[in-house]
């Protein structure tokens, strides 16, 4: 049974680029700029671009979009901690939260590791977070087409059905389990709310 714990993959061992974006609390290149993104180290495995996504008509922000057909239990974009992935915990490669950017980051984006989402661990202090980079941009959908499962060295992202071209890739955000005790208390310290992704501290994942 895989089990990440964010001692396991030390910031010391991450890229360049995700070392110092971690060091400095700047994500601002793992944001999308809603251009189809490169293959190298994003970690897509299947064609897909960025754009304005809704649900009801309502502007719900970038999402994800494949350009081709997806089949059931496909591997859509593989996640590699040091590569793409930031494991963290607060104590350990947790991202410089001196800019409010970052905090905002942590906020709308990050979310508990899946090897822990059936856990009682995610109460306990050392719960353990993950943040993509560059982002994943799946927004929520509790009839979501796909879902996160955990490997060795990281996760990666699967199509939980098929998926036709220029679907929206959506996960169910209630399915990412209770946040870490230790994430509410920087939220709350650090913003003055916990609003985060997880279901029940949103007015989205209910």
């Amino acid at each position: 049974m895989i089990s990440h714990s964010a001692t396991d993959f030390p910031c010391s061992d991450y890229s360049s680029t995700l070392k110092k974006a971690v060091l400095d609390g700047c994500f601002e290149g793992a944001k999308h700029d809603l251009k189809t993104p490169d293959s190298g180290d994003s970690g897509w495995k299947v064609g897909v671009e960025f754009k304005e996504d809704f649900e009801d008509g309502v502007n719900i922000g970038t999402g994800v979009f494949a350009t081709e057909d997806i089949p059931h239990g496909a591997v859509i974009r593989e996640g590699i901690f040091g590569k793409n992935l930031v494991i963290f915990n607060g104590t350990t490669n947790l991202p410089n939260c001196s800019s409010k950017s970052m905090l905002d980051v942590l906020k709308n984006f990050a979310f508990s590791c899946p090897c822990n989402w059936d856990k009682e661990l995610q109460s306990q202090t050392h719960g353990p977070m993950i943040l993509w980079y560059p982002f994943c941009n799946l927004n929520h959908s509790p009839s979501a087409n796909t879902h996160i499962r955990c490997t060795k060295q990281g996760m990666e992202v699967f199509a939980a059905r098929d998926v036709g071209k220029g679907d929206a890739l959506r996960i169910d955000y209630r399915s990412f389990g209770t946040p870490p005790k230790w994430f509410l208390e920087l939220l709350e310290k650090m913003m003055g709310s916990t609003e985060c992704v997880f279901a029940g501290f949103n007015d989205f994942a209910t």
